[in-house]
């Protein structure tokens, strides 16, 4: 028997701190654009950006304390040949005996998973759901695209019962075959298309209709959406549709560019951020066609609003990054650590997955001190026996710190810190996003999943430490 009420318990959004502006890109060539869109850290891919928003979106949703299927999206997966949603799997707490999926190639791939989703929930294959979406996809340097394309990610958990924020009440879809925007191998640039013909003929036309259904599923005429989240790599577009359809059109309360898989799922949480109970929200995706899901907000959001909450994500990009440093972070201007091949072991990366991913370590049961990574010995009591495991916390103080610019890097300088942990033990590893003249001893850091090198034919992740910056993030930019 199917449950009564299916849809999100949770979400959460990773919105990266940098942004370029598109004056200074038009300058470089054109001098024709305005406007802004949110840009990845060098070292932040789809996977890591996917990863942060999953890891806290599962800690909003009360943990992990059954098997959970974990379902990722993006157009911009690191690898070809190997699946990345086992990744985003291992840093949330949901890898174990339970399915992943990958819906890649596609950006209507954020609707198309949270719909899996719900539909692995109900048919009782899972009792719940982990739907995460990231996306960095690569842009040639003065196109169109470098000043459409935004970086992110966003994840919602999918579950049933009286905790359900936002019950998911219709669906529809339409699947065509038309020339949409395009790239032809993983890493390469998308591919220039006719968009007022793609816009006219293919993408309004399909999203409306994906819509339609979606209302029809759910019982509901136009009149009774309180927003319509229409998500499409075309700005245009979410007016044209919106107006067509006559529901306002959610925006993010900055500009933060089209963000492929990621936007639908960023853009619904926002929405249901103000929801009143009771409220209906269309969401829809494209995608050789489009997607489209009807949300109801339900009793419980009202109280539990802080499960969904991104407006302060989505605030906090708020730091210019320079536009040659872009370039430099996107691997699109020649550096020398172009010619540096990191170690890696894959050995290694298996042994340790535990800590590289989930940051497990040890704790003595004779005197408490904390194993970080894990070791036979305690560096403390010299305890031998007793061990049990722990998870490190994530945020702290900074201990110590030295900044060099011997190792090539695409940013600034190479700052290397320690940080005392709230709790116990401290954690030798990178700075990221932050200038050397920053950084000071004492202040507060965060660990944040990222990637660390390309090394041994294979991405290498880890954490580094971040200064903790509030919603109005005021800091000078990275």
């Amino acid at each position: 028997m199917a449950p009564d009420r299916i849809g999100i318990l949770a979400g959460a959004a990773s919105v990266p701190t940098g942004y370029l502006d598109l004056a200074e890109v038009g300058r470089a060539y054109d001098g024709s654009s305005k406007g802004r869109r949110a840009v990845a850290h060098f070292d932040e891919d789809a996977v890591t950006l996917a990863a942060s928003a999953a890891l806290a979106a599962v800690e909003r949703a009360g943990g992990v304390d059954e098997p959970t299927m974990t379902v990722l999206a993006t157009t911009a997966a690191p690898y070809k040949v190997r699946a990345s949603a086992s990744i985003v799997a291992a840093v949330a707490g949901t890898t174990g005996p339970a399915p992943s999926r990958e819906l890649a190639g596609g950006a209507r791939g954020g609707v198309a998973a949270l719909v899996a989703a719900a539909d692995a929930v109900a048919a009782g294959r899972v009792r719940r759901a982990l739907v995460a979406a990231g996306e960095r996809r690569p842009a040639e340097p003065g196109s169109d695209w470098e000043r459409t394309y935004g970086d992110g990610g966003a994840a919602v958990v999918v579950g049933s019962g009286d905790g359900v924020l936002a019950e998911l009440v219709g669906w529809g879809a339409v699947t065509d075959e038309v020339v949409e925007p395009f790239a032809l191998d993983t890493g390469s640039f998308a591919q220039p298309i006719d968009m007022s013909l793609w816009r006219k003929t293919a993408l309004a036309p399909s999203m409306i209709a994906a819509a339609n259904a979606a209302l029809a599923d759910a019982g509901l005429a136009p009149k009774d959406v309180a927003g319509a989240v229409v998500a499409s790599d075309d700005p245009r577009t979410a007016k044209l549709v919106g107006a067509q359809l006559g529901v306002p059109v959610v925006a993010p309360d900055v500009p933060l560019g089209a963000m492929g898989a990621a936007e639908p799922l960023l853009l619904a949480l926002r929405a249901l951020e103000d929801a009143d109970p009771g409220a209906h929200v269309l969401v829809v995706g494209f995608g050789n066609g489009a997607e489209a899901v009807v949300l109801r907000a339900t009793e419980a959001l009202a109280q539990a609003r802080t499960r969904v909450a991104v407006t302060a994500d989505i605030k906090a990009n708020s730091r210019t990054l320079p536009y040659t440093r872009y370039l430099r972070h996107r691997g699109l201007l020649a550096a020398e650590s172009e010619v540096v091949e990191p170690l890696a072991s894959q050995a290694l990366t298996a042994r340790e997955a535990a800590s590289l991913y989930r940051l497990e370590g040890l704790v003595c049961g004779k005197c408490d001190a904390i194993q970080f990574p894990k070791r036979a010995v305690c560096w403390r009591c010299g305890a031998r026996e007793g061990f049990d495991t722990t998870t490190l916390g994530r945020t702290g103080s900074l201990f110590t710190y030295t900044a060099g610019t011997l190792y090539p890097t695409p940013d600034v300088a190479t700052i290397m810190g320690v940080a005392q942990l709230d709790g116990e033990g401290r954690f030798y590893t990178q700075l990221t996003e932050a200038l050397p003249e920053e950084v000071s001893v004492g202040m507060q850091v965060e660990l944040v999943f990222r990637l660390m090198h390309r090394g041994g034919g294979f991405n290498n992740y880890f954490w580094k430490l971040r200064p903790v910056k509030d919603a109005a993030g005021s800091e000078e930019a990275a």
